[in-house]
């Protein structure tokens, strides 16, 4: 499953124009970007976060977890979120 860090830790000058810039610095060195995992398994950096992808995240997110739930499923089971026909 992929998450994305919390939006403020983006070091994008763009996206965070305020920020301090010796945070700025400290996100930069410490976010690593979008990340997924399993349990157990250290987490893998599989997107940088930039100014040309940062609107779709939640989009990116959703669509992966939306084909997680679909594969984890049991067959047969109800659907839990039937909106997303999953």
């Amino acid at each position: 499953m992929r998450d994305h860090l919390n939006a403020y830790t983006y070091p994008l000058e763009s996206f965070n124009p305020g920020m301090d810039p010796n945070l700025r610095a400290y996100f930069e060195k410490v976010t690593t970007g979008l990340l997924e995992g399993e349990a157990g398994k250290p987490a893998r950096e599989v997107a940088k976060i930039n100014d040309d992808n940062i609107s779709e995240i939640d989009v990116m997110t959703t669509k992966v977890s939306l084909e997680h739930m679909a594969v984890a499923q049991p067959k047969g089971a109800a659907r839990r979120c039937p909106a997303y026909k999953i």
